[in-house]
């Protein structure tokens, strides 16, 4: 764990941390879990949509948890329903179930809430292996106050946020044992040092980086910068990152614990 603030995730990143040092790679994968299980997916059985249901569900819904803050926006292309998240890629809703639809992969699931009158008030979001996520219907003011909001830590060009980059370096130079301090804050860059004989094992025992997944934005920053939420899929399993980068591109903060 990497970070003043380490009240939050102490007892996660500890036990990965001891499991790491003690019992090496079967025990880091085993703590963290393995891609392959963590991958399986129960393939859903698709039904016909109810065109009725879809126009209703279509707007946008405030996400809202610590690790995961965004707007989600639901529209309808022809026959389906496509969700958008700032700073990931479209998602098509497949129906499987009255008012359920199947949300990319990992088993989630996507719930429309109605009311009495077929009205969707707001959505519920499974995400696998983690408690349901409730996103409430916002209106446009407010959706668009927020999608701004997020859209500045983005980067220009490549639409992806701008702390992807940070996080890949950062990863790479704690599984070598050479992290570029000057790239950290002073609190960082002194927890780094005191925490690089076990989060180096540690990672290392995870295996070579397969892919990094952006989650959304965190609702609460580190250290007073906003923040973002990643999965870094690695060969034997995945770490869950949380990291703020400043204006300057200096990393103020960053938090690894087992995930997703």
């Amino acid at each position: 764990m990497l970070s003043r603030r380490r009240h939050r995730f102490a007892a996660l990143a500890l036990a990965a941390l001891t499991c790491a040092a003690t019992a090496g790679a079967a025990c880091a994968a085993s703590v963290c879990g393995y891609v392959p299980v963590l991958d399986a997916r129960t393939e859903p059985v698709r039904i016909a949509a109810d065109p009725r249901l879809m126009d209703a569900a279509v707007g946008t819904y405030r996400i809202y948890d610590y690790d995961l803050e965004d707007v989600m926006t639901v529209v309808r292309q022809g026959d389906h329903l496509v969700a958008r998240l700032i700073g990931r890629p479209d998602v098509t809703l497949e129906p499987i179930g009255p008012a359920l639809f199947a949300y990319g992969g990992i088993d989630d699931r996507i719930e429309a809430r109605l009311d009495d009158k077929g009205q969707v008030t707001g959505l519920v979001w499974r995400r696998h292996h983690m408690r349901e996520l409730p996103m409430p219907r916002i209106g446009a003011d407010k959706a668009a106050k927020l999608k701004a909001r997020f859209e500045r830590r983005l980067d220009p060009a490549s639409g992806e946020p701008h702390s992807l980059p940070a996080l890949r370096r950062l990863v790479d130079g704690l599984q070598s044992g050479k992290p570029d301090y000057d790239a950290m804050s002073i609190y960082l860059n002194i927890a780094t040092r005191r925490q690089l004989p076990s989060l180096r094992p540690f990672l290392r025992d995870l295996g070579p980086v397969q892919s990094v997944r952006f989650l959304g934005f965190m609702a609460m920053g580190i250290d007073g910068v906003d923040g973002e939420t990643y999965d870094v899929v690695q060969k034997d399993g995945i770490s869950r990152w949380h990291i703020a980068v400043d204006d300057r591109g200096v990393i103020a903060g960053a938090n690894v614990v087992c995930g997703p």
